[in-house]
């Protein structure tokens, strides 16, 4: 039976969110190469660090957030009222005239003047 990426990625994780310092963890590490080069699983390994991330986000509570704006704002007045514990990817499109579009975990908000135009533009033809 395959391991999947995702059950690689957590064992991994368990094997090392109780370790303190550097060396444990990199032993810790050249084992699980080892383990996966004998299971001539090394191809792998993108998707496994690929889990590995979402698994230490989830339990660390770090979110990740797409923000796509106009022009470059401040996104320190974001991070003040989501919380410290984001990470954000800037996104700067034109076509969206302004306002915000915010992308985080399953969830999309546009708040975007264009839009807005839309909808606007779209109760004038059905109403």
């Amino acid at each position: 039976m395959k391991t999947l990426p995702k059950n690689y990625a957590l064992g991994l994780y368990e094997a090392i969110k109780t370790l303190e310092s550097k060396t444990q963890i990199q032993g810790a590490i050249k084992n699980f190469i080892l383990i996966l080069k004998k299971e001539r699983a090394l191809y792998l390994i993108p998707k496994i660090i690929s889990a590995f991330e979402k698994i230490y986000k989830k339990e660390n509570g770090i979110i990740d957030i797409e923000v796509t704006t106009k022009n470059e704002i401040d996104f320190n007045t974001i991070i003040k009222n989501l919380g410290n514990k984001l990470e954000i990817k800037k996104k700067i499109d034109s076509n969206i005239i302004g306002g915000l579009i915010l992308k985080y975990e399953d969830n999309l908000i546009d708040g975007s003047l264009k839009k807005k135009l839309e909808i606007l533009k779209e109760g004038f033809k059905n109403g």
